[in-house]
């Protein structure tokens, strides 16, 4: 029994879906660039008029917000958090259907490895965030050249390697949460809730301006205007990253293995 063929089957529906959402939402907003730079005075003057607290919560920059780059920054603010709610729901989705769906007893029964079935999620998992990135990659990549004579593509695919970057990070937590809560009834529900924690708490992160407040949300680990300011990630936000998707992926291993898996 080819548990990935299996799981890839169920995924590439919705894969191919958040693959083409992801790229709608791209051509749509890059789309009005060409005339957001042509009014680029105006629309500082529009910005100007709203108070510091909010320019800093929904992470908009006067100084390169009219540069093309500046506004693929604040673009990729809504893709990804589409993505991370595409990620979270893989990994609160993945383990926990089992039971929800009532298919544990089948699965649970063959001669099969609990190590073994959760890999294979994983990597089916792993390959739906893959194409769907590999597909939005290479759109932005083309609108990129359609919208802006002047882009430093270097930049600018760090910027969009972000996204991926984060989904990693919310799918391994995703994953953790599935083995450790005892029964999942619907997924997206609790997936939009704990996303949406989270960007709230980025924007929170953003107004209180301490440092520290940086490492309660996964948002604000890929800040944007570092990455604009330097063409790098932020080591030590990305280093925390790998240990917490290493943490969160073996801990669903071990709690999965030896978990009393209820099959109704």
């Amino acid at each position: 029994m080819n548990i990935f063929r299996k799981e890839w089957q169920a995924l590439r529906k919705s894969t191919f879906t958040w693959s083409l959402s992801l790229a709608a939402v791209a051509l749509l907003l890059l789309a009005l660039y060409p005339g957001f730079a042509r009014d680029a005075e105006d629309f500082r003057g529009l910005l100007d008029a709203y108070p510091e607290s909010v320019q800093k919560a929904f992470g908009l920059s006067l100084d390169s917000l009219t540069s093309f780059l500046g506004y693929y920054s604040f673009v990729l603010t809504y893709i990804s958090l589409a993505g991370a709610i595409q990620a979270m729901n893989l990994g609160l989705g993945q383990l926990s259907k089992e039971t929800r769906e009532k298919t544990a007893d089948f699965l649970l029964t063959k001669p099969v490895s609990r190590t073994r079935i959760i890999t294979a999620k994983l990597f089916a998992a792993l390959a739906s965030l893959f194409v769907t990135n590999l597909i939005y990659l290479a759109a932005a990549l083309l609108l990129a050249g359609q919208v802006a004579s002047d882009v430093d593509y270097g930049t600018y695919t760090l910027l969009t390697l972000s996204v991926p970057l984060l989904q990693l990070l919310f799918f391994a937590f995703g994953l953790v949460l599935s083995v450790l809560l005892p029964k999942i009834r619907s997924v997206l529900p609790l997936s939009l809730g704990l996303v949406f924690g989270f960007y709230v708490l980025g924007m929170v992160a953003s107004l209180v301006g301490e440092e520290a407040a940086r490492y309660v949300t996964p948002f604000r680990y890929f800040d944007r205007s570092y990455i604009m300011a330097h063409s790098a990630y932020e080591s030590g936000f990305v280093i925390l990253e790998l240990v917490l998707v290493v943490l969160f992926t073996a801990g669903t291993y071990q709690i999965y293995r030896k978990k009393d898996i209820h099959a109704v």
